[in-house]
């Protein structure tokens, strides 16, 4: 077996194909990434006076790591993301870039406890690219593997973390990735 980390992933988001690394995760796993409290994060932006939900992508959460987070782009939106705590909680309060236009790069936190959602999105990847970039992990079927499909594989990890705690899943993917690496 051998694994690539998350630290991989995000700096070479380029080797991943748009349409997984643009996937929400909801769609990913069938089920929401959780923040340090154990809550779905699911992220508010404000369309004509009132709330929509956006769902972080793979791309996002790969990238998220400890409570440092990721920044999401206000400007280029006519649905700015609410940067108020109160109803973003995995807002951290800290901005990419400010100006005289005002914040337009605010941080989300989308690392789970323990990396929980970095590191299953990195197994997922691992699996999914499994033969490629120096990676060998066949958990599905089509290489002699457990799972038919990898929706199967993401319902298992989902499984494991919700039998398991997810900061405790958060650990082993992370003690796996390093016992294992490329």
């Amino acid at each position: 077996m051998c694994l690539r980390s998350h630290g991989y992933w995000k700096n070479h988001l380029s080797n991943i194909d748009s349409s997984d690394k643009n996937k929400a995760f909801k769609d990913a796993f069938n089920a929401y990434p959780v923040d340090d409290n154990l809550n779905n994060i699911i992220v508010k932006r404000s369309s004509n006076g009132s709330y929509i939900d956006w769902h972080p992508t793979l791309k996002y959460c790969v990238k998220s790591e400890g409570n440092s987070g990721v920044y999401l782009n206000n400007r280029s939106n006519s649905k700015p993301f609410i940067t108020d705590r109160s109803i973003n909680k995995t807002c951290t309060g800290k901005y990419r870039k400010e100006h005289q236009y005002g914040k337009d790069y605010p941080y989300f936190d989308f690392s789970g406890p323990d990396n929980v959602n970095a590191q299953m999105v990195t197994m997922y990847l691992n699996a999914l690219y499994h033969g490629q970039y120096g990676i060998n992990y066949p958990v599905l079927s089509a290489y002699g593997g457990p799972f038919a499909t990898i929706a199967d594989f993401a319902d298992n990890l989902i499984n494991m973390r919700n039998i398991n705690g997810a900061g405790a899943l958060g650990r082993a993917l992370a003690q796996l990735i390093d016992q294992n690496p490329v």
